[in-house]
C-alpha cells in the first residue's frame, strides 16, 4: 500500500511539473504571436472604421446626390468631422462612430495614431517594406509614400 501511495505521489509531483513546464513554454513561444494578434486586430479596426464610413457616405451621396459636408461649430467646440459623424449616425447611415480621432476632408478618411510605433505596424501588416521610410512611419506630406495606410504629420 505504501509502495502505492509513493507511486501515486511521483506520479502526480510529475504532472504538476510537466502541465507548469508546458504551460511556460506556451507563454514564452505564443507571447510573440498574441502580440501579432493583438497589432493585425488594431489595423483591421482602422480599416474597418474607414470602410464603415466611406460607406455610409457613398450612401448619403446616392441617396441625396451630393457627399454629406460638415459644418464648423465654433460655439460647441465639435469639429467639422465629429459634426458629419454624429450627423450620419442622427441620420441613421451609420449604426454608431468608430473608435478612434477621425478626420475627413474630400473623401479622405483617415484615423489618428496613437505613436509611431503603431504606425510602422499599421504599415508592416499591409505588407509595405517599412525600411523605406524614417522609423517606417513616412511623413504624410510626402507624395512618395501616398497610399502608406500610416503616416505622420511633421
Amino acid at each position: 500500500r505504501e509502495t502505492t501511495d509513493m507511486f501515486n505521489l511521483i506520479a502526480i509531483i510529475f504532472s504538476v511539473v510537466l502541465v507548469l513546464a508546458i504551460g511556460g513554454a506556451a507563454l514564452y513561444y505564443g507571447g510573440e504571436a498574441y502580440t501579432s494578434r493583438t497589432q493585425e486586430t488594431d489595423f483591421a479596426e482602422i480599416v474597418n472604421g474607414a470602410t464603415r464610413i466611406r460607406g455610409a457616405m457613398e450612401l448619403y451621396k446616392s441617396r441625396n446626390g451630393v457627399y454629406p459636408g460638415g459644418v464648423e461649430d465654433e460655439v460647441l467646440g465639435v469639429s467639422a468631422t465629429e459634426e458629419l459623424l454624429n450627423r450620419m449616425v442622427a441620420d441613421n447611415y451609420l449604426s454608431g462612430i468608430p473608435s478612434g480621432n477621425w478626420t475627413i476632408d474630400n473623401m479622405v478618411i483617415q484615423r489618428g495614431l496613437e505613436d509611431v510605433s503603431q504606425c510602422l505596424h499599421v504599415n508592416r501588416l499591409a505588407g509595405l517594406n517599412t525600411d523605406l521610410a524614417p522609423e517606417g512611419c513616412p511623413p504624410c506630406s510626402d507624395a512618395q509614400f501616398s497610399t502608406w495606410p500610416a503616416c505622420q504629420e511633421p
